[in-house]
């Protein structure tokens, strides 16, 4: 069944040698170049492709996934450096209960990349220039979380696909989200926190079709309602919801919704753009929970606090917001 633009589905149990021998594209050209400017003393060979988003927004477009993928294949390309699949790099990054963005994270990074050998992740954002897109790419070493290397590159957008787009297709509203989101966002008690994440990281870029999977985690019992507002600015509940109901979240454990314990699937498609995922958490029950995919309106302070108009003394509330792009 559809849920927004974001659909739910039940389930059954609910060079060759070197940058010489390159192609006659001449984004493969430069890409090439960028690989071999990145190649320095020392730098990590095994790689692995982590995000490319746009400007300080957190936000991808096809043109990131685009890159990405015309990226990595310069990188095969290579003979100094040897392409972590980035499939078997979200495998691992599940398993251990993480984030792209916590490779960047010395304290975490460790953790994921000494599993598989992955060495380094390689990101970065991109400007529109009018003409052309500047991508500033930089290496980063799994291992200390510093940058090893980094280049940047200018595409003429003459040479991108007439399909290409190098800002999501909803960008204005996006924006809008983002200031109207953070704006109502309550200040978070000291000692309650949560953690939303995908193992692709904030700004990810989905293709249509691909499913979601979001996990949380909490440092106290708590209860979650879990808001997508697609890219029409519209919003609703998709957890709890019909299909499973319990919102209690234990502290200290990793929740993937969903997994399969739940009879069901958050499978993207059109319209394309940015959406967003906003996790409430409140230390007592809601007074109020809404009817799951149901079209609430525009994020506002009165949706995102429905609930919550009396609070107890002992009760908190804590909130975290990430975002990704679908595209064709």
């Amino acid at each position: 069944m559809r849920c927004g633009k974001l659909n739910l589905l039940l389930s059954s149990v609910l060079f060759l040698g070197s940058t010489a021998l390159v192609s006659a594209d001449p984004i493969d050209t430069i890409l090439a170049q960028a690989v071999e400017d990145l190649v320095v003393a020392e730098a990590p060979r095994v790689v692995s492709l982590g995000n490319f988003t746009y400007a300080d927004k957190n936000m991808g477009s096809s043109f990131s996934r685009y890159f990405e993928e015309k990226l990595g294949a310069a990188i095969e390309r290579h003979p100094s450096f040897d392409l972590f699949a980035r499939e078997q790099l979200e495998e691992i990054l599940a398993a251990v209960e993480l984030s792209l963005n916590d490779l960047f994270d010395p304290a975490t990074a460790v953790k994921a990349g000494g599993l598989r050998g992955i060495q380094a992740l390689l990101g970065g954002r991109y400007f529109d220039e009018g003409a052309a897109v500047r991508v500033y790419l930089a290496l980063t070493d799994v291992q200390s979380g510093l940058v090893a290397a980094k280049t940047q590159v200018v595409i003429p957008k003459v040479e991108l696909p007439d399909s290409i787009s190098v800002l999501p297709e909803n960008y204005n509203d996006a924006l809008y989200v983002i200031e109207e989101l953070y704006r109502i966002q309550d200040s978070d008690p000291a000692d309650f926190r949560v953690k939303l994440w995908t193992v692709r990281g904030d700004g990810a870029t989905y293709r249509d079709g691909e499913e979601l999977v979001i996990h949380l985690f909490s440092n106290r019992d708590c209860y979650v309602k879990i808001y997508q507002i697609d890219v029409e600015k519209q919003m609703q509940l998709i957890f709890p919801n019909r299909f499973f109901p319990d919102n209690f979240i234990r502290e200290g454990r990793v929740y993937k919704i969903p997994d399969t314990r739940y009879p069901f699937r958050f499978v993207l498609g059109e319209p394309f753009g940015t959406e967003f995922v906003k996790l409430v958490a409140s230390t007592l029950q809601f007074r109020d929970i809404e009817e799951d995919f149901q079209q609430l309106g525009s994020p506002t302070k009165e949706v995102i606090t429905r609930g919550l108009s009396i609070r107890q003394r002992e009760e908190q509330i804590v909130e975290a917001m990430i975002s990704y792009t679908i595209v064709q």
